[in-house]
């Protein structure tokens, strides 16, 4: 058929099927650009006082709140994949994805995680996998995956450590 949905859902297919879309876009228009702005999480989620996400003025160093939240964060990197931001919550052990309107999605627990020992570091890899380390009797680090909206683990790595 040749009616105005038919020709459209097809050129749809077609454009997708050339990869004239990146992945990015489908995702969301309220990705994080990469274009030099310093995103960060700082508070203590045990006081009154609500953990801020924002950005940082690298010429003033001024803070500008996106929003607050009451999650422990140990573990924030920007994925050049997707183009958003993943926290790792120490409290609850699951990964959450922030936008950069702020707006935060539960990816929830990775299994496969050693979570009877906190998280402390990490960061992404240009292939868009997360790596998470923690530790120092837990001497893994894990490689986790993100697709859409979960996040597994796909290897863990042993840290070799030398005196």
């Amino acid at each position: 058929m040749n009616n105005p949905l038919s020709i459209c859902i097809r050129f749809s297919i077609l454009l997708l099927s050339l990869g004239l879309f990146n992945s990015k876009d489908l995702y969301s228009q309220d990705t994080v650009a990469c274009d030099g702005k310093l995103f960060m999480i700082y508070g203590q989620p045990n006081s009154n006082e609500p953990v801020k996400f924002g950005t940082i003025d690298s010429t003033t160093g001024s803070f500008t709140s996106i929003s607050d939240t009451n999650v422990f964060y140990t573990v924030v990197g920007f994925n050049p994949i997707d183009h958003f931001i993943y926290c790792y919550d120490r409290t609850s052990k699951q990964i959450h994805r922030y936008n950069n309107q702020g707006f935060v999605s539960n990816l929830g627990v990775v299994s496969g995680l050693n979570v009877t020992e906190n998280m402390y570091a990490g960061g992404f890899h240009s292939n868009g996998k997360l790596y998470i380390t923690g530790h120092p009797n837990d001497n893994s680090i894990y490689v986790v995956s993100i697709s859409g909206n979960s996040a597994t683990l796909s290897s863990t790595i042993t840290r070799q450590f030398s005196g």
